[in-house]
């Protein structure tokens, strides 16, 4: 009866034979072409594109096969078509979804996460929380100052991200402007993407206050869902974007809508992001001062002032 050892032995000798096989077969076909004019040739500059310059023959012919290569090969289809934001292979890979072929010396040809997919990760979040594909897109680097204020407004936005602690920030951030088109909204979003992005926030909720007070009122009369359940929502979210606020009507009913929602974030430390065109005058008048009392007691205010963009477009 054969020893453990030299059945090992027997297992790596064979191994060996097979490698150096494979690698006289490469050769051959290899020819005078060179590794990297060869795979090019066979499978396409794409799949050529993974290898280093300097990649050898012995590299190659130990550390890539058949399976892979061909795995490689349809997945590259895929990510030459993908946007920028990522998530083109989500359509016909059921597994292994957000993973892009490439190679080194250690590992070989393998399959790791694609650079682009954190931020399909990132939209699905966003749009899950109410989004729009418009300012899905919406982060620091692509808000494009026009003037010092815009740029000051930014800096803030970045540091209140930045200093943000989960569980234990409750200052508000408010984002003020009277024009519009100027990047509150913008602004607003980066802050929130920055914080999903880093996993300082569990949960978060958008509304587009106009909008978001409609779909309360028309639950009355059931032509939305359960009014309530968006109310609890907003007020129990980690973190609350309030847009556009005072973009309404100034109403009892209103002012009783917005009383609960401030009262239930404040009440339990929970920070919330507004943007608006009106100042802490008209926030008291519109909203009630028992509502703007909370939004705006422990709040971090950001002015944004210039000229509306989406008319220079």
């Amino acid at each position: 009866m054969k020893q453990v050892g030299s059945i090992v032995n027997e297992i790596l000798k064979a191994a060996t034979a097979e490698g150096v096989e494979r690698e006289r077969v490469m050769r051959a076909h290899v020819g005078d072409k060179g590794i990297l004019a060869w795979v090019a040739d066979t499978h396409g500059d794409d799949f050529a594109d993974l290898f280093p310059d300097d990649v050898t023959v012995e590299e190659y012919a130990a550390t890539v096969n058949d399976t892979g290569v061909e795995e490689a090969k349809k997945r590259l289809v895929l990510c030459s078509t993908c946007p920028d934001h990522g998530g083109g292979c989500a359509s016909e890979y059921e597994h292994d979804r957000g993973k892009a072929p490439c190679w080194d010396r250690e590992k070989g040809l393998r399959l790791e996460w694609c650079k682009r997919w954190p931020e399909q990760i990132l939209r699905k979040k966003l749009t899950s929380i109410g989004i729009g594909s418009r300012l899905i897109g919406s982060r620091f680097d692509t808000y494009k100052p026009s003037n010092g204020k815009q740029k000051r407004a930014k800096v803030k936005c970045e540091e209140y991200a930045k200093e943000f602690k989960r569980g234990t920030t409750t200052k508000n951030l408010l984002i003020a402007g009277s024009n519009f088109g100027i990047g509150k909204t913008h602004l607003a979003i980066s802050v929130v993407a920055d914080l999903l992005a880093r996993y300082r926030i569990r949960t978060a909720m958008f509304v587009y206050v106009p909008e978001f007070l409609e779909r309360i009122r028309r639950s009355y009369s059931h032509e939305e869902p359960d009014g309530a359940r968006l109310i609890e929502n907003a007020s129990t979210t980690d973190l609350l974007v309030l847009d556009d606020l005072l973009a309404h009507r100034t109403t009892e009913w209103v002012q009783e809508q917005m009383n609960l929602i401030s009262n239930a974030r404040w009440s339990n430390g929970l920070p919330t992001i507004i943007t608006t065109n009106e100042g802490p005058d008209e926030m008291t008048t519109t909203i009630g001062p028992r509502a703007a009392s909370r939004l705006l007691g422990d709040t971090q205010a950001v002015a944004v002032d210039g000229e509306d963009k989406r008319w220079q477009k």
